[in-house]
């Protein structure tokens, strides 16, 4: 059965899924937006990405929107986002359309929503003679319901949270996170959930075409374990090599949601005493002393099962996304699992009577962490 801890690192990880799934694409449909003889113009332009009939727009409407006025938060103007057929679905490619700019669908046997209906739009292929209609969501930043028609429309609105600020990065990067995270420490059989609090920090160089990649180190708060032999507790502390991805410079927007997903991985070692005796045990000559010699040969005579003299190597990754606050600083969260490996003393009475002599344990762990990326 699954401890406390791992159950709520899980609704964590659902709750993030389902938050990541929802924002990474808009699904495509064959809506028609029928432009007002008078507007046709303005929409006759061509792009190397797509072409659009100025008349009949072919394309997805993505959403309405209700927006307040700046100065006169007591009218409110209506907008359609659009996604035309064939674009890529980026913010520049997003259309901002009056809607007493458009052609309504025309009158038809149906009962009025709440908005009036003028979330309705219909199908830019009619088969049949037979109209197909789609109800598109609506957004009301005046936070009430709207039961009335769009009044008139200011161009000059700007859509909030709908440009995405441009980033400027630095040759070099910055990252400060709170972590928490989730994992189980033994002793003699017995196990238990725990749950830690940290800050990490991790810089280093950017590269890459568009400084999609950072290499550097990162360094945190310690995580408090146990010996597994005598129950004394251990504060790990690793020292990590940081590598990190992500997908563009500049933040995409997706319904309104500026972000940018990324990815990191971590591979290093923990820097206490007995982390760094494992390392010297392993990479020292097996005769360079009696005490070496008898040891690895009662380890590899399997006299000494439950203890492990392998390379206390630390690994991990993660992925999230980062919002873009500033020109220079973005927000970020990511979810991600951390095998730590570390040191501990095994006890005289199971090591043929010698002192000091070193183990590895390991301790898996799930991080959820949230902070700042300069």
């Amino acid at each position: 059965m699954l401890k406390l801890p791992y159950i709520s690192i899980l609704t964590s990880i659902s709750i993030i899924v389902v938050f990541l799934s929802s924002c990474s694409s808009v699904k495509r449909f064959d809506d028609a937006v029928r432009i007002k003889k008078e507007h046709q113009t303005k929409y006759e332009e061509r792009s190397g990405e797509y072409k659009q009939d100025g008349r009949t727009l072919k394309g997805t409407v993505v959403e309405i929107l209700i927006l307040p006025r700046k100065n006169f938060p007591e009218f409110s103007d209506t907008i359609i986002v659009f996604l035309p057929e064939g674009a890529k679905n980026s913010k520049e490619n997003y259309q901002k359309i009056p809607f007493l700019e458009i052609d309504r669908v025309a009158q038809l046997t149906l009962s009025e929503n709440k908005f009036g209906n003028i979330n309705i739009f219909e199908n830019y292929n009619v088969t049949a003679g037979i109209r197909q209609l789609r109800s598109v969501p609506v957004r009301n930043f005046n936070f009430n319901e709207c039961d009335c028609l769009p009044l008139d429309i200011d161009l000059s609105i700007d859509l909030p949270g709908f440009q995405c600020p441009e980033r400027e990065y630095a040759p070099f990067f910055f990252e400060a996170r709170g972590v928490l995270s989730s994992y189980t420490t033994s002793f003699r059989g017995t196990e238990a959930g725990s749950i830690g609090y940290g800050l990490e920090a991790a810089t280093g160089v950017r590269f890459g075409g568009l400084n999609e990649w950072g290499a550097g180190i990162a360094y945190g708060s310690p995580i408090v374990s146990k010996n597994s032999f005598t129950g004394v507790d251990i504060n790990a502390q690793p020292i990590l090599l940081h590598l990190r991805y992500q997908m563009s410079k500049n933040a995409v927007n997706i319904l309104g949601l500026c972000m940018k997903p990324f990815a990191y991985g971590q591979v290093g070692a923990s820097i206490d005493e007995v982390s760094l005796n494992l390392f010297k045990l392993n990479f020292a000559p097996s005769n360079c002393s009696s005490c070496n010699q008898l040891i690895q040969e009662l380890q590899a005579s399997g006299q000494l099962p439950e203890v492990d003299f392998s390379l206390p190597i630390t690994y991990g990754m993660g992925v999230g996304v980062e919002i873009p606050i500033m020109e220079a600083l973005d927000l970020g969260i990511d979810l991600g699992w951390r095998s730590l490996s570390y040191g501990e003393l095994v006890p005289p009475s199971i090591v043929a009577g010698f002192n000091n002599v070193p183990s590895m344990n390991r301790l898996n762990t799930f991080r959820l962490r949230f902070g700042l990326t300069f």
